[in-house]
């Protein structure tokens, strides 16, 4: 059978690039200038706000009953947690906590609960166990709607969390909702130039690309830069982390004489800060990608090489070191050295059923691109066929979401009364 010609197909500039991918897993361990933020619905929020306030103001005080039973379910989930039964942890937690949904939202009880929440996600976080996780930071981020940092101090760093969460299973809307809910939070509380911004510009940079919003994702990357610039200093980390997210982007988005100029910018300042670092070999791949898309073949091959060198020094292997060997297989392809590329390519399969679903993707299709353009259909449909199998998780209607949360707090009218210890 003929093969597909390259003409038809996207450039690599257009589709994920490993390159890409690697760049960002390795930088990152309200707006004024651009509309980041999803508003929290005020009216529902106020709505809830209302009805919470009209129940508390029914009785003067929570009764006896209530008091008791909130104090009682409290202190056993955190007894199962202390002994690491997380099950009955949650059980008991989520019941408490359904249980001050009928105070005021000042109701310190109220917080308490919040604070027992935490601490089982931070649990179900150090078990790896992340579903677990997911689902009670969810919680916390529907019950927290309307709150400031103000008033629900480090929010945002749970929304945070919950953001990375649903970016790691592949539910990029998702991941977007609560990083620009937390990008809000930040903003109201520092300011719009604040550090305090960059993490959650860059994670939103990130994901934006993986959206098909290149544009958005160099446009939020260079707001990072520019605050980093202003506030942190020129050879800092933030800065080199945020020109690697804008030089990626605009490699996607096909602007490569701007991305080569920031990987350039981002290799220099990483080099007065430290040599021969995990982030100095990720700068290098992107420079190397550049190259290979420009048809710069023998540039491309020095900077994965020199990328390939910083690891081996380093000692890293597995997932990291197979996201760079892409580049190179994709390297010795261009220049038509097939059985070498074959290799490579053969290596970085092995490691690859191990990345998120994005990587996957990348590093699937670009060896489909490999086989079919060595007119290998048999195993390219192969190929295609676990790359169709990688369906992101539709992003869950936040109605339907906050229904079966309902559900599930729904077990307590009564509310406990408040223990000194805590």
């Amino acid at each position: 059978m003929q093969s597909i010609p390259k003409s038809t197909r996207p450039l690599r500039s257009e589709r994920f690039a490993p390159g890409f991918l690697v760049a960002l897993a390795f930088a990152v361990g309200g707006c004024a200038m651009f509309d980041t933020a999803v508003p929290v619905d005020e009216q529902q929020a106020a709505s809830l706000e209302r009805e919470a306030d009209a129940m508390a103001l029914e009785r003067e005080a929570p009764s006896v009953e209530e008091l008791q039973r909130w104090s009682r379910l409290s202190k056993e989930g955190r007894e199962h947690l202390l002994l690491g039964r997380t099950a009955e942890a949650e059980e008991s937690l989520l019941e408490a906590f359904a249980v001050t949904r009928q105070f005021r939202a000042s109701d310190v009880r109220r917080r308490v609960s919040f604070g027992n929440l935490e601490r089982l996600a931070d649990r179900y976080l150090a078990d790896d166990a992340e579903a677990a996780a997911r689902r009670v930071l969810s919680i916390i981020a529907i019950e927290s709607a309307g709150m400031t940092e103000f008033d629900y101090p480090r929010l945002s760093d749970r929304l945070v969390q919950l953001g990375s969460l649903e970016e790691l299973r592949g539910d990029l809307e998702a991941a977007v909702r609560a990083y620009r809910r937390a990008l809000d939070l930040r903003t109201d509380k520092s300011g719009a130039n604040s550090p305090s911004l960059i993490e959650v510009l860059l994670r939103l940079s990130t994901v934006e690309v993986q959206r098909d919003q290149a544009a958005r994702g160099s446009e939020l990357a260079e707001r990072a830069v520019t605050i980093a610039e202003m506030q942190v200093g020129e050879n800092s980390k933030q800065r080199v982390d945020a020109l690697l997210h804008a030089a990626t982007a605009n490699q996607f988005a096909g602007r490569l004489d701007v991305a080569e100029a920031q990987y350039d910018a981002a290799l220099a300042a990483q080099r007065a800060i430290e040599s021969s670092s995990l982030t100095e070999a990720a700068i290098l791949n992107g420079l190397a990608f550049v190259h290979l898309e420009t048809s710069q073949l023998g540039e491309a091959q020095s900077y994965v090489d020199n990328a390939l060198s910083i690891l081996d020094l380093l000692g890293i292997a597995g997932l990291d070191r197979a996201v760079i060997l892409d580049t190179k297989a994709q390297i010795y392809a261009a220049r038509d050295m097939n059985v070498a590329a074959d290799s490579l390519f053969d290596e970085v399969m092995l490691h690859a059923d191990s990345a998120a679903p994005a990587t996957q993707r990348a590093l699937y299709e670009s060896y489909e691109d490999f086989l079919v353009d060595q007119n290998r259909l048999g195993e390219a449909k192969r190929v295609r066929e676990r790359i169709d199998a990688l369906v992101s998780p539709a992003a869950r209607n936040e109605d339907e979401l906050e229904a079966e949360l309902d559900t599930e707090l729904s077990s307590g009218d009564s509310a406990a009364d408040l223990d000194h210890s805590e």
